[in-house]
């Protein structure tokens, strides 16, 4: 289900690296995105679990 979705916003989702940074892979954008939905944690208290 999770590569199904994936495949489907990839390019949505998707961004491009600069000189300054590396863009975040669409995967652990949708990861993360998931489980802020499903638990309602705040992104600030998630940013160790990724």
């Amino acid at each position: 289900m999770f590569d199904e979705l994936l495949i489907r916003l990839r390019h949505r989702i998707s961004k491009q690296d600069t000189n300054y940074r590396k863009a975040i892979d669409p995967g652990t954008k949708l990861a993360a995105t998931l489980c802020h939905l499903a638990n309602g944690d705040l992104y600030a208290s998630m940013k160790f679990d990724f």
